[in-house]
């Protein structure tokens, strides 16, 4: 969370207005982001929510690529995940963190592994066709994976809905 907000430099001049300075001399922007600075919290918010997205679209495009990269996207991610839950738990925030990513991880998460699960199908079709040409095997596929991926577009919605809205809503009052 620390990198996704100096990366993006959604707020520039937070050391200067009030950010705490932890052991490493980094800022605590966990603790910023639950006193209520909404606009810092709507902007990481669309921040995270824009990656988990391009992440679960990736997972299923580079099916394509024999489905190689997919373990790659879902390996790195979660070593993010670990790394950010790990650098929390350390300064004693790992409870506000996992409150914090819990409810709208759960879907986000869930939605990305049903894209990388379609993506592998798609991959599957192509590299083992079976009887079948690899056109006709990619089309037959397709359509096996289509709900699935309509129920991972509607997880990311549900979990958008929890990230930008419940949650603010719990942390502005």
């Amino acid at each position: 969370i620390l990198g996704a907000v100096r990366v993006e430099g959604a707020e520039p001049g937070l050391a200067e207005a009030g950010g705490e300075h932890d052991e490493a001399g980094g800022v605590a922007v966990l603790s910023r982001l639950l006193e209520g600075s909404e606009g810092l919290l709507t902007g990481f918010a669309s921040c995270l929510f824009t990656h988990t997205a391009q992440v679960g679209i990736l997972c299923f495009a580079t099916g394509f690529a024999a489905g190689v990269p997919i373990f790659f996207l879902l390996f790195t991610n979660g070593l993010m995940l670990g790394a950010f839950a790990a650098l929390y738990g350390s300064r004693g925030y790992g409870f506000e963190f996992w409150c914090w990513v819990l409810p709208h991880g759960v879907p986000e998460l869930l939605a990305v592994v049903c894209c990388a699960a379609a993506g592998l199908t798609i991959a599957r079709g192509l590299v083992f066709p079976g009887r079948f040409t690899r056109l006709q095997n990619l089309a037959q596929v397709s359509r096996e994976v289509a709900p699935l991926l309509v129920g991972a577009a509607l997880m990311f919605l549900l979990a958008a809905v929890l990230e930008g809205y419940f949650r603010q809503r719990v942390l502005s009052e």
